[in-house]
């Protein structure tokens, strides 16, 4: 027959088995020991507990007190020992009468290299004190998590307001306790309360808790803690709660906690650029320091009070404003006026004779979550010579993060960073040379790291969003995936993770330093540089617009009847390739409603290594009259973030490319990714050609990139002819 029992304690197995037999069956039982509940009471007057326990293998009994203030005299185990059985037995304890405190035995039963226990709580007539003793005293107890001791003493300094740690120091000596957390006697586990805060104790005060002698790393500290009472200190004291604080250059504000008793105290600072609110009080007070915008500058903040020593916190202005790069753009040109910009290097100008280095005055692109900017010039220093081949000597490449000092210009109207130095640069790793790092002990080595977000660690209380301080895993290409220990805002702050809005898929980039927990590789305060949405992709639109749909845009019927001609080539590194004349076949060109779309296979590192041509064929030719003038407008696009140039020229005979004198030149033009962007043309007039060639870049697209050239619209107007000076299908001001 089978039997099921059902018992609370300790089970556990052996390989040795039970056999017992009957006329039918043969029935094996594992070896085990099995209480019917874990704990027991009796009361004070004592007398005998029988205890119902499932023990299948030969045992023996013991009992011992279940902590060094219970007091076991009087408490005896009739039987000992005894033989395994199928079905549970009753042991009795006997317990004499209790007139002390409340007790509590531990009944052990083992056997056959099993074992289980219980407890038994026997009630007492005698009301048991706390055990007051000082610090000193709980220093030498021993670790027990069930035994609380009363402490009074000094707080002699708070580490954290939430959960109220605090180093409490006896009233007559130096020995000195960390308290980890401290809660209300109704809930002690409980403490992330503010308590301290609520009961309005702070350092200097006189405080009586109730805590357990615990460790942390072999160091002493007094857990589980509760709060009796406390007394406010009768000694005049001021403190602040920082000694230095570090500001940036566009002006911030930041608190300041004084910490004062029996006394008034005055705020003061020997720069006009910080201020106070309130600048005066008489108890401890969160206050307000404002620091005005400027650059550069050191200023000292003193507290004071009749009697007292002053404190003071000294406040480091930055020498240069931090901007995001949307910020440095908007920003008016001024090349004597450096601004602190960062990014990651997304492209680098290499050398005309040789593509296989930079160029030697450090042109490059960058990139924050705001936008790109390009960097005209990277110097060894501020002021330093140009053309010093910084880029190489520093090993800088793309995937590094940089921060750099640098003037707002333009160059034809393309706003740019013009002459700037390196401030600070924080070389890319794969995931799996980051973890190969040895691991940082000083947390200010830092490294550009990048991949997918493969997973998020949800907030422990609410499994619905992310835990605030942004742990995740990220994974590369190669499927090796990454442990960061915490995100930051893009602000550097902690605990602000939800507010980025980062999805599993999202590619992060960001430079962090490497730690370990146990023994286990992690990325630690990582600072986000970029967050590329996982979200999927906008397409291309291939709706051919009202413009190019109107009877005179000449270029249409080029398009639809396929009477163009095109003449490319690129340099793919080393190499230049493309058509040695004109051709009408492309291989990587394809077309679409009103869209020529262009494949880039191979990424390209400066302009004009991406040229792409088209004009019309013979017995085709678009023609323009000097007397006439023309409207002409051409949307770009592409799937990634890139950069492009357009000019229209004359048509000529005779050479490769037919390129002649240029009609007009529009230029270079950033391109978002999948995002329209129209080129209109200044109307063009005084012009006599035989036929047009429209004359495009896309060097530093990277690889892979697909170019959309859509909508060419080229519209004659006559003199004369009545057209109005608006036309509402093209959108032209004519």
């Amino acid at each position: 027959m089978k039997r099921f029992f059902k018992f609370l304690g300790a089970i556990a197995t052996a390989a040795t088995l039970l056999v017992s037999c009957n006329d039918d069956e043969i029935e094996q039982i594992l070896a085990q020991v099995a209480f019917d509940k874990a704990s027991y009471e009796i009361a004070a007057e004592g007398g005998e507990l029988s205890v119902k326990v499932l023990v299948t293998v030969d045992w023996t009994a013991a009992i011992a007190a279940a902590t060094s203030l219970d007091i076991i005299d009087g408490i005896t185990l009739p039987v000992e020992s005894g033989k395994g059985s199928s079905e549970p037995i009753e042991i009795v304890v006997k317990f004499a009468a209790n007139e002390g405190f409340d007790r509590t035995v531990k009944l052990s039963i083992s056997g056959g290299g099993v074992s289980g226990s219980c407890t038994i709580t026997q009630k007492g007539s005698a009301v048991r004190e706390m055990e007051q003793i000082t610090v000193a005293e709980f220093l030498e107890k021993p670790e027990d998590a069930s035994i609380y001791y009363k402490l009074r003493g000094v707080i002699t300094s708070i580490s954290n307001a939430t959960y109220s740690n605090f180093n409490l120091k006896d009233i007559d000596g130096d020995a000195t306790i960390y308290i980890y957390g401290l809660g209300y006697e109704s809930d002690p586990a409980n403490q992330k309360v503010e308590l301290l805060t609520k009961e309005g104790i702070q350092e200097g005060d006189i405080i009586t808790i109730a805590s357990t002698r615990g460790s942390y790393n072999g160091t002493p500290e007094g857990m589980n803690s509760y709060y009796i009472s406390h007394e406010k200190s009768a000694t005049p004291m001021i403190k602040l709660d920082k000694e230095t604080y570090e500001a940036s250059a566009s002006g911030e504000e930041f608190v300041l906690n004084v910490t004062s008793n029996i006394v008034t105290w005055t705020l003061s600072a020997d720069v006009d650029w910080l201020t106070f609110e309130p600048a005066t009080g008489n108890e401890s007070t969160a206050v307000k320091v404002t620091v005005s915008a400027g650059e550069g500058g050191t200023g000292t903040i003193t507290l004071s009070a009749d009697g007292l020593d002053p404190v003071t916190c000294v406040v480091t202005r930055a020498d240069l404003t931090v901007l995001t790069i949307e910020e440095f753009l908007a920003k008016p040109d001024d090349d004597n006026k450096a601004y602190q910009i960062g990014g990651i290097i997304t492209s680098i100008v290499m050398d005309k004779d040789d593509a296989t280095k930079p160029n030697k005055y450090g042109n490059f692109y960058i990139k924050d979550h705001t936008g790109e900017a390009y960097i005209y010039g990277l110097l060894p220093e501020k002021g330093g010579a140009a053309g010093q081949d910084v880029l190489t000597e520093k090993g800088l490449k793309v995937g590094d993060f940089v921060s750099l000092a640098a003037p707002k210009s333009s160059y034809k109207e393309a706003p740019q960073a013009k002459n700037a130095w390196l401030l600070a640069a924080y070389p890319a790793k794969t995931l799996s040379e980051f973890l190969a790092l040895e691991d940082d002990a000083t947390k200010s080595v830092f490294y550009t790291v990048s991949g997918k977000v493969s997973s998020i660690v949800m907030d422990k209380d609410d499994a619905t969003k992310p835990n605030k301080y942004g742990n995740i895993y990220i994974k590369d290409a190669d499927g090796v995936e990454l442990y960061i220990y915490g995100v930051l805002d893009w602000e550097g702050q902690r605990a602000n993770f939800e507010s980025l809005g980062v999805k599993e898929g999202d590619v992060i980039t960001g430079y962090a330093y490497k730690s370990s927990y146990k023994e286990a590789p992690q990325a630690v305060n990582l600072q986000p540089v970029l967050i590329e949405s996982a979200e999927p992709v906008k397409t291309w639109d291939y709706t051919p617009s009202e413009a190019y749909l109107a009877e005179d845009n000449v270029w249409k019927p080029i398009f639809d009847g396929n009477f163009e001609k095109y003449f490319y080539y690129f340099c793919d590194g080393a190499d230049w390739n493309g058509t040695d004349t004109e051709t009408t076949t492309v291989p990587f060109l394809t077309k679409k409603e009103s869209t020529y779309e262009v494949f880039i296979e191979k990424a390209t590192t400066q302009e004009w290594q991406n040229q792409f041509f088209v004009f019309p064929n013979e017995g085709h030719f678009v023609p323009f009259v000097a007397a006439n003038t023309y409207k002409v407008k051409v949307t770009f696009g592409s799937d990634k973030d890139t950069r492009g140039f357009i000019k229209l020229s004359q048509y000529v005979d005779g050479t490769a490319k037919h390129e002649g004198a240029c009609i007009q030149e529009v230029g270079a033009f950033t391109l978002e990714a999948l995002t329209p962007k129209t080129i209109e043309f200044t109307p063009i007039t005084g012009v006599d050609c035989a036929n047009i060639n429209f004359i495009m870049d896309f060097g530093q697209a990277p690889a892979g990139t697909t170019i959309y050239i859509k909508d060419i619209t080229v519209i004659e107007v006559v003199p004369g002819t009545g057209i109005p000076d608006y036309d509402p299908i093209t959108g032209f001001e004519l």
